[in-house]
């Protein structure tokens, strides 16, 4: 992901007019009438470029432009008529030809320099379908990426990507763009330069007194194979500007295998004072699968260095299971922790890993009881060790509470679990009464017998809590009237958010009654405007499943 000043825009119309908003579709070429047939049609059809009537200008090139190559010397004498409309529709019908019409790329370059916006637009438009033919006129093309318009500064830059290495002469113009203010013409101007590829004066680039250029540059450098290149970027580590390290070590990660001589550097970058660097040298050490160094990182004693080879070691997979099993019985708690964090990031991979993780539940650290349990969890054997992971909904840290009820959000297979999910309702900790809310609905009707004390979260002080009870109270009755009183009770509720679950719920029992209407008929009578209209909506739902249940009007 590169930074601020060259991610990806939003989506912009590139053309300067509805013309040049067609650029992408293939032209036609139709070489089928003879020359004598096409003079006498060409004719009107050029005159008609002059109207101003938009649909009309569009169809004369439309028309021109299937009849192929035999209407290019008409079109290249009207791309010097003094009407302007008529030289921008004589680009445009060529730009349409496309290839074929190679023979006019020196009458376009020279509206490159045209006082009328739609006529360079579409002058640019053409050299762009001209194929390799524009490579002779890539220095005009570049001198026009200082036109005023940026619509037509950009759709230049993408002739220069479709063309690659042969437009290696626009390189000090796309360089000179990494310095503008506008996203668009900078993100463009590098995916130019990256289809160019590396050249001196890119290279140089990465070392221009602005960091914004010298960031362009470098992520402009991110196809290379010469390590050499690599090197260069490897620099960009030690740039004084953050958003320049960010583009080096993002450029590393796509630079990929071929960067790992630069693994030394990026364990650096692990404890560099921006966290946007350490991320995103973990993520590059987790493409690049160093094993040895990353292992080394994570039994260091500085913890970013710890952190990010957690992170990389858990992109390494299944190689690296061997040595996160021996470093959760590390003495350091810092280096467990993060073992058992790199396991979970691994998910089924790591299930080898279960005797020493399940060891690990009783550590003395919290932390790494915490991401034992997520590890656990991930790895998909969270349903062998229900009696283990139950009994840490007791543990005196809130935080492995927490990530012990998040594990039993299993479904009924977790049963047994439902008398400490229970009493975890009325945990000190909002986050653990929200897991063990959660984990009981999941159980069904296995759960229904605790409906009074998930009924009497409706008086949670938590507002997302409160809410969440209605749904829970609906999975627990397997959505069965049984539910009938509890929703009763929730339409009455203080919060507002409680009574609209509560009238929607009614709407959704599977088998409506009589009692369901009386509750939401008492509803319609609510203050608030947005309960009256969720009863609404339930009466209309049973009225048309059940209409013998309305009563009469």
């Amino acid at each position: 992901m590169l930074n601020k000043f060259i991610q990806r825009p939003s989506a912009k119309v590139l053309g300067c007019t509805f013309a040049i908003s067609l650029c992408l579709i293939s032209p036609s070429v139709i070489n089928s009438t003879s020359w004598a047939q096409t003079r006498s049609n060409v004719n009107p059809l050029i005159e008609q470029l002059q109207s101003s009537n938009e649909q009309q200008w569009l169809k004369a090139a439309e028309a021109l432009s299937k009849r192929g190559t035999e209407a290019v010397p008409a079109l290249r004498n009207a791309l010097k008529s003094p009407n302007a409309r008529l030289r921008s529709g004589a680009a445009f019908a060529l730009g349409r030809i496309g290839a074929v019409a190679s023979v006019a790329v020196p009458d376009l370059a020279l509206l490159l320099k045209d006082s009328d916006t739609n006529v360079r637009a579409n002058a640019v438009f053409a050299l762009g379908n001209m194929g390799k033919a524009t490579k002779s006129v890539v220095p005009q093309l570049a001198e026009t990426l200082k036109d005023k318009d940026n619509n037509i500064r950009v759709s230049i830059i993408r002739v220069f990507e479709a063309l690659g290495t042969d437009a290696r002469a626009a390189v000090p113009g796309l360089i000179a763009i990494l310095d503008d203010p506008d996203a668009t013409l900078i993100y463009n101007a590098v995916q130019a330069l990256l289809q160019i590829g590396e050249t001196p004066e890119l290279i140089a680039a990465t070392k221009n007194p602005n960091p914004q250029i010298r960031g362009a540059a470098i992520a402009s450098l991110g196809r290379t194979n010469n390590p050499e290149t690599i090197k260069v970027i490897t620099a960009g580590l030690k740039d004084t500007d953050a958003r320049v390290r960010r583009n080096a070590v993002v450029t590393l990660r796509l630079v990929g295998a071929k960067a790992k001589s630069t693994v030394p550097a990026l364990i650096d970058a692990l404890k560099d004072p921006d966290e946007g660097v350490r991320q995103m040298a973990a993520e590059a050490l987790g493409e690049i699968r160093p094993l040895k160094e990353m292992i080394a990182a994570l039994l260091s004693e500085n913890e970013n260095l710890q952190r990010g080879a957690a992170y990389a070691l858990g992109k390494i997979g299944a190689a690296a299971i061997p040595d996160l099993r021996n470093a959760l019985k590390h003495p350091n708690p810092r280096v467990r922790s993060y073992a058992a964090s790199a396991l979970g990031d691994m998910g089924e991979l790591a299930a080898p890993a279960l005797p020493e993780l399940t060891a690990a539940l009783k550590d003395s650290d919290a932390k790494v009881r915490e991401n034992a349990i997520r590890a656990i969890e991930f790895s998909g054997k969270a349903k062998t060790l229900i009696p283990q992971l139950t009994q840490l909904l007791k543990d005196n840290n809130p935080l492995v509470r927490n990530a012990a009820a998040k594990s039993l959000n299993m479904g009924t297979i977790a049963k047994a679990a439902i008398p400490e999910l229970t009493r975890a309702l009325k945990d000190l900790n909002s986050d653990v009464r929200k897991s063990a809310l959660y984990a009981l609905s999941s159980m069904g009707e296995q759960a229904k017998s605790v409906s009074p004390q998930i009924a009497a979260m409706l008086q949670d002080k938590d507002a997302l809590i409160r809410t969440d009870v209605v749904s829970t109270l609906i999975n627990v009755h397997a959505n069965k009237s049984t539910v009938l009183p509890y929703l009763g009770n929730a339409l009455k509720n203080p919060d507002k958010n409680v009574r609209v679950a509560a009238a929607y719920a009614l709407g959704d029992i599977r088998t409506p009654t009589k009692e369901t209407i009386r509750y939401l008929l008492a509803g319609n009578t609510d203050s608030d405007q947005d309960v009256r209209g969720a009863v609404a909506v339930s009466l209309s739902k049973i009225r048309a499943k059940a209409p013998n249940l309305m009563p009469k009007k």
